[in-house]
């Protein structure tokens, strides 16, 4: 008697599974300007070329992807990142003992270029690029920068031979009026970043560092551009969060499951409330609203001419990404 196959299926991964489970929710989020169907399809792309993204905890994936919706970022990469990084969590054993347990999370990055289409999106600036400058360029004298009331920068790059190591990098922004703003940070304000940053160890750091000097001097110069508050909102919630810890008083916990992080724009609408799991509310009072996806308002901007000192109006934390 001939034998019976039998079919089995492949179980669907927990990740996969969940952003397919919320993936009309994410669309909900996303501008009209980004289709639906790219973003989601872009992100498993990323899925296949990152497949240690499936050993996430699957709610920090499906946060970072809603964050990356809200921004109206396509996670390819290019305007928008996600990484892994591991974290410890206080857990109870089966002896009732306190012990670290490793997490691995997921973690969002707006990439430079994504941030730059967003800041052009808002018709104030015309023209925005970040530049770096290498010891050998310096040495030659192929790099000026004077600060001031007729600041400007002069570069004249090496493309011919090898210019050495990264020592600066610059922002310069014409704006709608005409104006020029411009940021000048040196290599040690740069590292000092990026040594506050807990992806420091991984992801664009290691794989792109070039391109993460950009967009750190891309984040500074921000602040002297103008911009929406929603625009403002995503670089002043970017993507440095010191990992969590939990006291070893607390209270006994059993399983390692993250606390969904709360959506960066403040959405009551069905969309949102389905990825919190809980009704749309008035925070402070717990009234249960209704339905509302209004922008918040716009924040005007200085379009004066300007140029930013690396060490002027800057604290310790302000920068980290």
């Amino acid at each position: 008697m001939a034998g019976t196959a039998v079919a089995t299926t492949k179980p669907v991964n927990p990740v996969v599974a969940l952003i397919e489970k919320r993936k009309s929710d994410i669309a909900a989020l996303l501008p009209m300007a980004v289709p639906s169907e790219r973003f989601i399809k872009t992100f498993k792309a990323t899925i296949q070329r990152q497949p240690e993204l499936l050993d996430c905890d699957p709610q920090s994936v499906l946060d970072s992807v809603t964050k990356a919706a809200q921004d109206g970022l396509i996670i390819d990469g290019r305007e928008a990142a996600i990484v892994k990084f591991n974290s410890t969590k206080k857990v109870r054993n089966e002896h009732g003992q306190y012990v670290d347990k490793i997490v691995k999370t997921a973690q969002y990055i707006p990439m430079r270029n994504g941030l730059i289409k967003r800041i052009r999106n808002t018709g104030e600036v015309s023209t925005l690029d970040q530049t770096i400058v290498y010891q050998q360029e310096l040495d030659e004298g192929r790099f000026e920068w004077q600060a001031g009331d007729d600041g400007f920068i002069r570069h004249n790059p090496i493309y011919d031979r090898d210019p050495g190591k990264p020592v600066l990098v610059y922002s310069i922004a014409r704006l709608r009026d005409g104006s020029i703003s411009r940021c000048v940070m040196r290599k040690d304000q740069v590292l000092k970043i990026k040594a506050r940053s807990r992806s420091s160890n991984s992801g664009p750091w290691v794989t792109d560092e070039e391109e993460m000097w950009k967009k750190t001097c891309l984040r500074r110069h921000s602040k002297d551009l103008p911009m929406d508050a929603d625009l403002r909102r995503i670089f002043d919630s970017e993507d440095y969060d010191p990992p969590a810890t939990i006291d070893a008083k607390a209270e006994p916990v059993e399983e390692t499951k993250t606390e969904p992080a709360k959506p960066a724009r403040k959405k009551a609408g069905a969309a949102a409330a389905a990825l919190n799991n809980e009704p749309p509310h008035d925070p402070k009072t717990g009234e249960i609203l209704d339905a509302d996806f209004s922008e918040p308002a716009a924040e005007e901007g200085s379009q004066e001419d300007q140029t930013t000192d690396p060490d002027e109006g800057n604290s310790p934390d302000d920068d980290v990404i």
